[in-house]
């Protein structure tokens, strides 16, 4: 299935190339190339599938194959491409990460002046994909900066930079320790900014309660062990979401993005 898989690849391209609902007619006759390309390579292939290959796999491609050709009649939109595309992938067996999907219409380069005075210290997180996150969050929600503590990826790992899908370029981030400092000196240093760590605690405050509307740091730490002794004891106050269900917890990310969320929408309603 290797030419598939080179076929779908440049089916790829030629979607990133429609870059509005309407495709132009040089496009379009590319794309019914290259389909029509698809459609005979599908059937030199599919009875090579061998004994291993399981029935349902066979059974995807004979299916995608024989709704082709209505396909190939249809009204060549980009969203017409891209239900041909997901089909594929799904008869591929491909799972699309969330980079996959980057999406720049309505992006504004120039938000300055919608920053908030809110910041986010990550401490110890393991997954690159979960600081990622928290930089689309921090950028979406106008947060200052990320501060980084401990073995927490930074902006240069390459799964950071997938998963920030381009955030990491907007917002300021810095390692605790690049500047010799330790979490105390940050604290003292902090001049009027509350911290609130996010924490499962008997004495944590529902992150819907009011908050106490200031320039805010909110604390996250370790997906396994959460925060450290020392970070909680330097805290403001700590928060938690109280759930329904068997487990206790919620990704880092997650939870980071609802808790700061709701202090977003306090601060802008205030």
């Amino acid at each position: 299935m290797k030419t598939i898989e080179r076929i779908y690849l440049e089916l790829l391209q030629l979607e990133s190339r429609c870059d509005s609902a309407e495709i132009s007619v040089a496009t379009k006759n590319e794309i019914l190339g290259t389909l029509n390309r698809l459609a005979t390579e599908l059937d030199s292939q599919i009875h090579l599938l061998t004994p291993t290959d399981s029935s349902s796999a066979q059974t995807d491609w004979m299916q995608f194959r024989q709704r082709l050709p209505a396909w190939l009649k249809g009204a060549l939109t980009r969203e017409h491409l891209g239900n041909i595309l997901r089909a594929l992938e799904r008869t591929l067996q491909k799972s699309p990460r969330d980079h996959d999907f980057l999406i720049t219409e309505g992006d504004t380069i120039d938000k300055e002046s919608q920053k908030l005075p809110l910041s986010f210290y990550l401490e110890n997180l393991q997954s690159a994909f979960n600081v990622g996150s928290i930089f689309r969050t921090a950028d979406f929600l106008g947060a200052e900066r990320l501060v980084l503590g401990g073995y927490t990826p930074g902006p240069a790992w390459p799964q950071v930079q997938k998963t920030a899908m381009g955030a990491n370029l907007y917002v300021q981030s810095d390692r605790l320790t690049d500047q010799g400092r330790s979490l105390a000196e940050l604290r003292q240093n902090s001049g009027n900014i509350r911290w609130v760590a996010i924490e499962t605690s008997e004495n944590a405050l529902n992150y819907t309660d009011a908050y106490i509307l200031q320039p805010t740091l909110f604390l996250v730490g370790n997906e396994r062990y959460g925060l450290s002794a020392e970070a909680l004891s330097l805290a403001d106050e700590i928060r938690c979401i109280h759930g329904r269900g068997v487990k206790n917890s919620l990704n880092v990310g997650v939870a980071l993005a609802l808790v700061a969320g709701e202090w977003q929408r306090q601060w802008l309603q205030q």
